[in-house]
């Protein structure tokens, strides 16, 4: 027999793939599906790659069905139409300690230093204030990769920058934010 990707689960357009979404099928040697991605290939790895168009549980896959994160134009294909990638500066604390990874969605906090100054004469010591720039906006890459790590194999992703999918005025938003504060990422729920 001879094993190839299947999905797992229905697939949207647009989908950075993750383990879970992914399934192996067998089929006996002489039956196996014309260009099925096969078990051993370096094609049939598909972890980060975007999911080209919408693709049901239980379907065989083949290249055409996806883009994967090491093709010329991957950021660009990634984004969906009228969006834009902004990238923020993190460290460990403000990254969620290495543990975001592609595809996840998270909040962007800007927390400012407000000196006597700028609060008016009604304060006399500095105070420190957060707030939310920008909401459920899409990981598209942590540092330099567009892909997930397996579970099995999963260690946090120490990077200093991640790029998230906002629209143009998130990212007008997201620019002054990094000059005015430091800025850090709260993790969403997958179930909102």
């Amino acid at each position: 027999d001879v094993r190839v990707r299947i999905a797992a689960v229905d697939l949207p357009a647009g989908l950075l793939l993750r383990d879970g979404d992914l399934d192996w099928r067998a089929y006996p040697a002489g039956q196996v599906p014309r260009d099925a991605l096969r078990e051993g290939t370096p094609q049939a790895e598909l972890n980060g790659a975007l999911v080209r168009r919408k693709v049901a549980a239980g379907t065989v896959l083949t290249a055409a069905d996806f883009m994967r994160s090491d093709a010329p134009g991957f950021l660009a294909a990634v984004l969906q139409p009228g969006m834009r990638a902004v990238s923020v500066p993190i460290d460990d604390v403000s990254g969620n300690a290495g543990l975001i990874q592609p595809g996840d969605a998270v909040d962007l906090i800007l927390t400012q230093r407000l000196s006597q100054e700028t609060l008016g004469n009604n304060r006399r010591r500095n105070s420190v204030v957060s707030e939310t720039v920008v909401e459920n906006a899409r990981v598209i890459a942590v540092g330099s990769s567009f892909q997930n790590q397996s579970s099995g194999d999963f260690k946090p992703i120490r990077a200093r920058t991640v790029t998230l999918e906002v629209d143009p005025k998130a990212a007008e938003a997201v620019t002054v934010a990094a000059e005015l504060g430091s800025l850090s990422l709260a993790l969403r729920s997958f179930a909102l």
